[in-house]
């Protein structure tokens, strides 16, 4: 079965612009959205429509705190009102969002000139609990290994890891390894396929994959056995596209996804696309939505069929993308 690509470019095109109602719930995470619909066209090396509109969104989303010299960004406006364009006083920077944010202008070409670099370290030293992770705000919400990753990754995009306790976070993530091999979202937790990537990349970003290569063997098996037709995330629950990504991503860092079965996986990826609309779904009954749609176009292009761009998976971006940044850190070092 062939990709649509033209009708995932224009599902892509058409959710940046107005999300369905059935995706309501994600009004308060507006750059997540956008971030999975513009990697979703950069990877079928596609130029998103009003490039220079999405990149001054962007950064109308981004706040700073004058009093505490600190800054993220948001997942939109507090009140619900096409009007507002200003931050409100409770609007609180999220970890999340500021990951997605900073590759989505990545993502668009824009030079970070504009991102308040040093206030938002300064935001994620402070939101570091003793134990090593990472609260996902100021004050309050989750902390688990998603928020260990968004706020590696921040750093890593910054170019500066100075503001952490690296070995601390390196401790918290080897504390979420299971007796199954894998790795859990919180010490204690059963492990999943998502956190498993969260902590692999993580590591890979800070250098520090060898702290689990006695690890290694154990959860590579663990994640081939994720395969039935594509990847589920953890035992005994159904396959679904994203984790083509989440656990296909996580065996291309382990340098072993060429033991996983990649045209099962191309199947079962394919049947789940929407060949009326585009986009893909979890399966092939499931209606499309824009995280599954990039991450499953994600698990393809570790196949290598579908001429889709090269990821540097560990940031999850394009090679591309990851290319510019590098040009980016060459700049500042310079400067």
């Amino acid at each position: 079965m062939e990709l649509v690509r033209d009708r995932h470019v224009k599902f892509f095109n058409r959710c940046l612009k107005i999300l369905p109602s059935s995706f309501e719930e994600l009004f308060d995470r507006k750059p997540l959205v956008a971030f999975f619909c513009l990697s979703g066209l950069e990877i079928l090396d596609q130029v998103p429509e009003e490039k220079s509109s999405f990149i001054d969104w962007l950064y109308s989303m981004q706040f700073l705190d004058a009093e505490t010299d600190t800054a993220g960004f948001l997942g939109g406006f507090s009140i619900a009102d096409s009007n507002i364009t200003e931050p409100h006083i409770f609007d609180v920077p999220v970890l999340g969002m500021t990951y997605t944010s900073l590759c989505s202008l990545l993502i668009l070409g824009d030079d970070l000139s504009r991102v308040h670099r040093k206030q938002i370290l300064n935001d994620i030293k402070r939101l570091q609990l003793e134990d090593g992770s990472f609260y996902s705000q100021f004050l309050d919400g989750e902390t688990d290994l998603r928020l260990v990753y968004c706020a590696v990754s921040i750093c890593y995009i910054l170019d500066d890891f100075s503001t952490i306790d690296v070995d601390a976070c390196v401790r918290f993530i080897k504390s979420c390894l299971t007796y199954e091999g894998a790795v859990a979202c919180l010490p204690g937790a059963e492990a999943h396929g998502g956190s498993s990537f969260c902590a692999v990349a993580s590591l890979a970003l800070l250098g520090r994959l060898e702290e689990i290569r006695d690890n290694r063997a154990d959860l590579v098996r663990w994640c081939l056995n994720r395969q039935e037709s594509g990847f589920n995330g953890r035992p005994n629950k159904r396959v679904d596209t994203c984790y083509s990504f989440w656990v296909g991503g996580t065996l291309r860092i382990l340098d072993s996804f060429q033991f996983a079965d990649g045209a099962m996986i191309r199947d079962f990826v394919c049947q789940a696309q929407s060949v009326i609309t585009g986009g893909f779904g979890k399966w092939s009954d499931a209606s499309p939505d824009p995280m599954h749609s990039y991450l499953a176009l994600a698990g393809l292009s570790f196949i290598g069929k579908d001429k889709l761009q090269e990821l540097f998976v560990p940031l999850n971006v394009t090679v591309r993308t990851h290319e510019r940044l590098k040009k980016i850190h060459d700049a500042w070092e310079t400067a």
